[in-house]
């Protein structure tokens, strides 16, 4: 069992002169600062380098038709997100950072130290392999004050990596008579993303009155005033995978309850002699807990703090779920390949069916490679390809038990009326992907229900574009 700091202080690095041109566009090779791509190592100047990174892969959202001259509002945002996240992170483990830049053409540029360039690239290989999903479980108790000393847990914190040692402390707060349990929410959000869980009551009470004099006959109203006030459970959560295969959580926990009875007093309204109304002062404690949580998958952290309950403390559990994977070390190192220009596979390239949820997500993209699977024997010399296309083409193969599925690929559709040159434009295959990328998931799904594996292949499966109106070229 391992002790955990509540406290972590971030260091702001001392501003430096900015060696890139701010003017929205990609400084030019070449130029005296030294710039290069991240494909272009090693680096050689640990002083000042500037470095440009491609991360068109990790915005969500893509520019139109995959022209990255066409950038969308959400690709702007997406890549400032990820600008700010990984100078926060950077900043935070000191790595000699100066400068970080979002373009809006999905790349990003990196000003600083040799340690600054590496990490980034260990940090952007832990935003792409990291599951698509990252699910984490809270469970938040009332205990006895001082009873975690009592159970041999020292201080405010813990981390536990041994599953038997955390079983054995749960059991005992699940089954004490003594112990609440307030909740156990399990939230899933996406990597670098945010989430918020709220367990709160609202209260209704008498907080002042208002004397309503009406006409005729000068009646005397006294009116009411009805005010809410909340207790209860609110944590904020930010989950940003980091080199290492791990996960920073950036906890915010707030909990907060009404003291009872609530507190009233009497007040006069009415001038003169009137009759004294009753009017309520309600009391909230509240206490605020803030942590940051570097966890493996399956790992867990406890933090504790006195309650808002008198003679009570307040303990918080998190646990690191490991969401569904969907990374492949095969599919990444393919399509690096493609991006780069080494792709050399004159066939099929070793694949397997473990490799498909990979493939499903990497056929989210639509940036567009030239150098890409084909086959040998197809008349037609396709010059570039979205990945997203190449990543379906290469689950038909597999399907096809490991055979190149079609000449090209290349989607169509059945009855279309486009010449061959509209039927392979970009903008169509783009337009066709986005409805076999659905049939290819929904026809995923469903055989990972049912699978049932004889070596490499699935047996009772149909193609996932049958009764779709789509086909390979």
């Amino acid at each position: 069992m391992k002790y955990l700091s509540l406290a972590l202080v971030l260091l702001a690095l001392p501003a430096t002169t900015q060696v890139t041109q701010d003017d929205g566009q990609r400084p030019a090779l070449g130029q005296p600062q030294d710039l290069v791509t991240a494909d272009e190592g090693p680096f050689e100047d640990p002083l000042n380098l500037v470095v440009v990174y491609d991360v068109s892969d990790l915005i969500l959202d893509r520019s139109p038709l995959g022209n990255p001259k066409v950038p969308s509002e959400a690709n702007r945002v997406e890549a400032q997100e990820l600008v700010d996240t990984l100078m926060s992170v950077m900043n935070t483990h000191k790595r000699g950072l100066d400068s970080i830049r979002a373009l809006p053409d999905g790349h990003i540029v990196v000003t600083g130290h040799q340690p600054s360039h590496e990490y980034t690239v260990d940090f952007l290989e832990a935003q792409r392999t990291c599951p698509s999903a990252i699910v984490i479980n809270f469970t938040m108790f009332e205990v006895p004050a001082g009873y975690l000393q009592i159970l041999g847990i020292e201080g405010n914190s813990a981390l536990f990596e041994d599953p038997a040692e955390f079983n054995k402390i749960m059991g005992v707060l699940e089954t004490n008579e003594k112990v609440n349990l307030l909740s156990s929410p399990n939230v899933a959000v996406r990597p670098r993303g945010s989430a918020q869980i709220e367990t709160i009551n609202h209260i209704s009470y008498v907080a002042d009155y208002i004397l309503q004099i009406v006409q005729p006959g000068n009646a005397e109203i006294l009116d009411p005033v009805i005010d809410t006030v909340k207790e209860g459970l609110t944590v904020d959560v930010r989950a940003v995978p980091i080199p290492g295969g791990t996960v920073q959580f950036d906890l915010d926990v707030s909990y907060s309850l009404l003291q009872r009875p609530m507190r009233t007093v009497k007040t006069r309204i009415k001038a003169g002699d009137g009759p004294e109304v009753e009017i309520s002062l309600p009391q909230v404690e509240k206490i605020s807990l803030s942590s940051v949580l570097s966890l493996s998958p399956g790992s867990r952290a406890l933090i504790s703090s006195a309650s808002p309950s008198a003679d009570r403390d307040f303990v918080i559990v998190t646990q690191y779920v490991a969401g569904p994977s969907r990374t492949s070390p095969r599919v990444t190192k393919l399509f690096q390949s493609m991006r780069d220009g080494t792709y050399d596979h004159r066939w099929f390239p070793p694949l397997t069916w473990d490799d498909i949820p990979a493939l499903l997500q990497r056929a989210e993209s639509e940036r567009l490679v030239k150098r890409f699977p084909t086959n040998p024997l197809s008349p037609h010399a396709q010059k570039s390809c979205p990945e997203g296309v190449i990543a379906l083409w290469l689950i038909e193969g597999l399907f096809e038990s490991g055979n190149l599925p079609s000449l090209n690929p290349i989607l169509l559709q059945d009855g279309s009326k486009l010449s061959l040159q509209g039927a392979l434009s970009t903008e169509q295959q783009l337009k066709l992907l986005a409805k076999a990328r659905t049939a290819y998931s929904a026809w995923w799904k469903g055989a990972s229900r049912s699978r049932q594996k004889t070596g490499a292949a699935l047996t009772g499966l149909t193609s996932a574009l049958k009764d779709t109106g789509l086909r390979w070229y």
